[in-house]
């Protein structure tokens, strides 16, 4: 079975500068400097080791989260951890359950609808302005789009 390779490198925003994440010890736990979180320059393992520990019930996630979420995302979170020389090799099917579960539509409440709010994806939910940015660079380098030019008017 062929996997899908994902460049691993600095996750950068829709201003072109680099994300930034809690520096996280070996733990998983945050570095503190002065009861504060430290923070670094998130590369494509550290924003995803991110957004998967943001996964819970409580927030957006649990308004669109399926039965299979549990399996895929150990199984993303171990090709993660295995990952090396620059790229993330991840199955298949791992591939296509993580950009489903970016791409899973929140739904309305009644006073949105009414308000003719649009819905939001997941991805929108999470990062913001940098979701489209950002998922497409966790496309295989060969099919990631020049986000500069895309739809200039």
């Amino acid at each position: 079975m062929e996997r899908v390779s994902i460049p691993v490198g600095k996750m950068l925003g829709f201003a072109g500068k680099p994300m930034k994440g809690p520096k996280r010890d070996d733990n998983g736990e945050a570095v503190l400097k002065d009861g504060n979180p430290e923070f670094i320059e998130m590369d494509t393992r550290a924003l995803l080791r991110e957004f998967i520990l943001g996964l819970t019930p409580r927030g957006p996630y649990g308004a669109v989260q399926k039965a299979i979420d549990s399996i895929r995302v150990h199984q993303l979170w171990n090709e993660m951890e295995a990952s090396s020389d620059g790229v993330m090799e991840l199955k298949p099917k791992v591939y296509e359950w993580l950009h489903d579960l970016l791409k899973r539509q929140l739904p309305l409440t009644k006073e949105q609808k009414d308000n003719g709010a649009e819905a939001q994806c997941l991805a929108q939910a999470y990062w913001g302005l940098h979701w489209a940015v950002i998922t497409n660079q966790l496309l295989p380098k060969e099919k990631q789009e020049d986000m500069m030019e895309k739809d200039r008017v």
